[in-house]
């Protein structure tokens, strides 16, 4: 569930519940991915320490987002690396082979 679907702020239990899951499952994804010490963990956490729960939404939706920006960068870079690694290999390979043919 997107964090966004939750605005405006609702009072009652259903919503509530909605809201408790959106965190929980955010912070577990942010652990996961960052570890426990990382500063979008930290921050998502503070944000839910706010008194305004629509804050708690727009903030942590924002962090959210932030995070997803930087690991799909930083899997586009991965995967960059790993391209350019094996190139090398290919090239001296065509050398090997051109110059005992």
């Amino acid at each position: 569930m997107h964090g966004k679907a939750l605005l405006p702020y609702q009072n009652n239990a259903e919503y509530l519940a909605r809201e408790k899951k959106w965190q929980v499952q955010c912070v577990a994804l942010l652990e996961r991915a960052f570890g426990k010490d990382n500063a979008y963990v930290k921050e998502f956490q503070g944000v839910q320490n706010y008194g305004n729960r629509d804050f708690h939404i727009i903030d942590g939706s924002a962090i959210m987002e932030g995070a997803k920006e930087d690991l799909d960068y930083s899997y586009k870079s991965e995967k960059l690396e790993k391209n350019q690694k094996k190139s090398p290999r290919r090239e001296s390979r065509s050398r090997e082979k051109s110059c005992c043919s």
